[in-house]
């Protein structure tokens, strides 16, 4: 082959190296949102390893507390969370102008065709 045809060659080889590159981007894109989480998880981890004295601390708190008071805590944390996750998609609703948008969408399943 001459070198001209070489060339040739290799820039078709390339262009197809891209474009196979473009096509399996659009396949992996569906992973993206699951390796989000992952990534903030694994954020958070690597965080509680660099600082392990506020766990620590916290769960010291919560040794030192009698039972009932720690359930207590608990509860009112969970309500706070639950609150501010409400409160979160009320106005990601409100801003967008289309209706609910969480930040990440649960496809919802209806219970009536799984027990009917």
């Amino acid at each position: 082959m001459s070198s001209r045809e070489l060339a040739l060659r290799q820039q078709l080889l390339l262009t197809k190296s891209a474009e196979l590159r473009v096509q399996i981007g659009g396949h992996f894109e569906s992973l993206g949102p699951p390796l989000a989480v992952f990534n903030y998880v694994e954020t958070g981890l690597r965080w509680v390893a660099g600082h392990p004295q506020w766990p620590l601390a916290a769960l010291l708190v919560f040794l030192w507390m009698k039972p009932r008071t720690a359930w207590v805590c608990i509860q009112r944390g969970w309500w706070g969370w639950e609150t501010y996750t409400k409160l979160k998609a009320f106005l990601v609703q409100r801003d967008s102008g289309i209706g609910f948008a969480p930040s990440n969408p649960i496809p919802r399943v209806s219970s009536q065709k799984y027990f009917m």
